[in-house]
């Protein structure tokens, strides 16, 4: 194989890895900040309800209520915010679209139907679009655990397994 051919394979790894970690991860986000939201919620509404019923302890229930609003308001410092969120969910886009035109390059690299020349500089093009992406986001704060990161290689194994069977049987 030729070191085109293995550029494009690492390439076609690499992002639906990456694909695939950031779709985990932000799944597991959200379902952690919907997690947090409804206790805190339940928080405060005990809190009222607390402080309706047990008047005398006004202290400690405007201690909980202070607390719960504290927790939300440092929600996205302690979490990822809807920001991030949104920024992820755009590279997700990013990689969704774009690893189709790698996968067909790859495809045409392996049916030779254009030259190695016109396939390099379609997958730097490739390349230089994620570059731009890279300027864009900033993912400080994605660090998936290794659940999450099983979850992904497996997804990825399952996609290049699919595209090579698709390469052996043309």
């Amino acid at each position: 194989m030729s070191n085109l051919n293995n550029r494009i394979y690492g390439e076609l790894c690499d992002w639906k890895y990456v694909e695939n970690i950031l779709n985990e991860y932000s799944i597991h986000q959200k379902r952690k900040l919907k997690w947090m939201n409804a206790i805190l919620i339940f928080v405060s509404l005990a809190g009222i309800a607390g402080w309706f019923r047990f008047e005398e302890y006004k202290v400690f229930w405007t201690v909980v209520l202070i607390l719960a609003q504290g927790i939300r308001l440092l929600q996205n410092v302690i979490f990822i915010s809807n920001e991030d969120l949104f920024n992820i969910k755009n590279s997700i886009a990013f990689y969704s679209f774009n690893i189709l035109d790698l996968e067909n390059l790859y495809y045409d690299y392996h049916k030779g139907k254009y030259s190695e020349d016109i396939i390099e500089k379609r997958f730097n093009k490739l390349r230089e679009k994620e570059r731009d992406l890279f300027v864009k986001q900033t993912f400080d704060k994605v660090k998936p655990h290794d659940k999450l990161v099983r979850i992904a290689e497996n997804h990825t194994d399952k996609y290049l397994n699919k595209i090579i069977k698709n390469v052996t049987n043309e």
